[in-house]
């Protein structure tokens, strides 16, 4: 294997990566500025992923038919 740390920690700071002050301070500050119109989108999709402030992901989402279209 060639990560010397086991998974649970790699998804542990992956995950503290996603909290909103994170994913404000360090995510989205290494947008390269061609893609600063993205950030908007980013927090976006970031609310859609992961509950409020937390880092935790959504697992139990719920998609009504009327949403698909």
């Amino acid at each position: 294997m060639w990560a010397k740390v086991s998974l649970d920690i790699i998804s542990m700071l992956k995950s503290g990566m996603m909290t909103a002050p994170m994913f404000e301070t360090k995510v989205l500050v290494a947008f390269h500025p061609d893609f600063e119109c993205l950030k908007d989108f980013a927090r976006s999709f970031r609310k859609v992923l992961f509950r409020g402030e937390s880092g935790i992901p959504v697992k139990d989402v719920e998609y009504s038919d009327s949403s698909l279209g």
